[in-house]
């Protein structure tokens, strides 16, 4: 078989957030490993090159990606008109995501405004592309959404392949942390495949939806409400490998050494509890993180700047590793640390979080790494999804808040987790609340 031949791609970047130029570094990094090429980085944009065959879905730190149609200077959108254009693009987006059956054009416009508007353009390259497909304009839900950028720098033009899925209902039905911290946590945390990852406090899930697919993801939180949210995010994105259980995270009904990896968003005592109380509270989390945390795992944790002391004193028996300041939304001073069970060395890309980290000295938030096909390319279809696994245990046994019950018996598939033999582990598995 002949090797498909390189193709032209763009990914946009958030600038909403104002932490991580390192962010840009971690896009650039991701297209090396899948063997792009050509790469340019813009402001809010990376261009490359690659096959379309080329693991795209591992580019995580993309709001959007997109298959290039066109690239001019500032100002020529009116290029999108070619009659060489779009008619190759649109074939390779069809043996991705089928044939089009619907479309929308939308067009992003920043900088100068002059000339042809937003509407105006979108309207015009929409009846172009209508007259020569002969496609049925769709505003709502469109099968392929065509996108203009007509920025400073440049205009361009795509089909987009590949979102976040931030805006789409299975995050927008639950608050939490934000998707972009989420992803920027994990990212430093360093999951690697075949390891459990566990969030004690894990809220909607937000944390553990961002972790590799790859890895065994465990959750736990004591609202009833936010363990069915969390099931619904991971039922969503379809990762082969998870379980939720209602638990106390001071008395967390696992057992010792279960976890690789204990990433978690500790309380800030704004929202819930205070300050002061986190003094009494983090050295009962610290303790109970520690025993579940295998002796060569790690922990991060993120909170606001103002529980720094109170963290630092709660530590021991931990080792403190590593820690950086961050800004949540540019305004909530936060810290990031990272812990270790014992007194070793230990690597973590908290330069993540640093805003002076990475050669791009430009703003740029870390990204939601779940990307969503925009139709069916790389889902599976139920049989596949019976075969390899993917399906729901609706008799799951409940987890009482107790460390050890429930968890007596030798068949139990979180405990095939801690005794290194994934293989037996049922999954995905969802603990019904207490």
């Amino acid at each position: 078989m002949e090797p498909q031949r390189s193709r032209h791609f763009f990914g946009t970047v958030d600038t909403g957030v104002g932490n991580g130029p390192a962010v840009y570094k971690a896009c650039v990094s991701a297209l090396e490993r899948i063997g792009a090429t050509g790469i340019e980085v813009m402001k809010g944009r990376v261009h490359w090159s690659c096959p379309l065959d080329a693991d795209l879905q591992s580019l995580r730190c993309f709001e959007k990606v997109f298959l290039s149609a066109f690239r001019g200077g500032p100002g020529e959108w009116e290029a999108a008109h070619g009659e060489s254009l779009w008619e190759e693009e649109v074939n390779a987006w069809s043996q991705l995501c089928g044939r089009v059956r619907s479309f929308r054009v939308s067009c992003k416009r920043s900088g100068r405004k002059d000339g042809a508007s937003s509407l105006a353009i979108e309207r015009s390259i929409g009846a172009a592309l209508q007259d020569r497909f002969g496609w049925t304009l769709d505003l709502r839900v469109p099968h392929l959404e065509v996108w203009i950028f007509a920025v400073e720098e440049e205009t361009c033009g795509g089909l987009l392949l590949l979102r976040q899925l931030e805006s789409k209902p299975v995050y927008s039905s639950a608050t939490g942390l934000h998707p972009n911290v989420a992803w920027a946590l994990v990212s430093a945390a360093g999951v690697q495949p075949g390891e459990v990852l566990l969030d004690p406090m894990c809220g909607t899930g937000m944390l553990l939806t961002e972790a590799p697919k790859s890895s065994y993801v465990v959750g736990s939180d004591i609202d009833p409400d936010m363990i069915r949210r969390a099931s619904e995010h991971f039922r969503a994105l379809r990762h082969p490998r998870w379980a939720l259980l209602r638990a106390d995270a001071t008395r967390l009904p696992l057992p010792d050494a279960f976890a690789d990896v204990v990433v978690c968003d500790l309380p800030f005592g704004r929202q819930f509890g205070s300050v002061e109380g986190n003094k009494e509270l983090y050295p009962k989390l610290l303790r109970e993180f520690h025993r579940v945390t295998k002796p060569t795992g790690r922990c991060l944790l993120l909170t606001a700047a103002e529980n720094e002391a109170a963290l630092a004193q709660a530590a021991a028996p931990w080792s403190m590793v590593a820690k950086a300041s961050w800004k949540l939304g540019n305004k909530l001073p936060a810290i990031v640390v990272a812990l270790t069970p014992s007194a070793r060395d230990a690597t973590y890309a908290l330069d993540m979080f640093n805003p002076k980290a990475g050669r791009f000295a430009l703003q740029r938030k870390a990204l939601n790494p779940e990307l969503r096909l925009c139709s069916s390319f790389g889902a599976e279809d139920g049989e596949e999804a019976k075969q390899k696994g993917l399906v729901n245990v609706p008799d799951a046994p409940v987890l009482s808040r107790e460390v050890g019950s429930d968890i007596s018996n030798a068949n139990h598939p979180l405990l095939a987790l801690v005794a290194g033999d994934p293989g037996k582990c049922i999954q995905p598995v969802c603990f019904r609340p207490l």
